[in-house]
């Protein structure tokens, strides 16, 4: 679930979700992410990663922690090292060059 703020729901907005999913939709766990407009735009506007232009962004660590959590159900033997994660992709492809 995306663009999680208390503003429409009160307080605890991820709790008041999890319940209606749970109640109308039978639906388990969600992975919620946090509303960041202004990190989104700014990422979107500059055509970057949201991780390159608000790397402390609730969102970033949120859509971070989702990729950690699908990647650990995947079984993915192959894990990019922390700098490189880091690196824009320029930079990357020059590093392999």
């Amino acid at each position: 679930v995306t663009r999680v703020r208390p503003g429409p729901v009160g307080p605890e907005p991820g709790r008041r979700i999890q319940e209606a999913l749970d109640r109308f939709a039978a639906v388990g766990p969600v992975h919620l992410v946090p509303e960041d407009q202004e990190g989104l735009d700014t990422a979107l506007l500059h055509g970057r990663a949201l991780a390159e232009v608000r790397p402390r962004s609730v969102a970033r660590s949120a859509i971070a922690d989702l990729a950690r959590q699908l990647d650990d159900r995947a079984g993915s033997p192959v894990r990019a090292s922390a700098a490189r994660r880091w690196r824009p992709w320029w930079a990357r492809r020059a590093a392999t060059a």
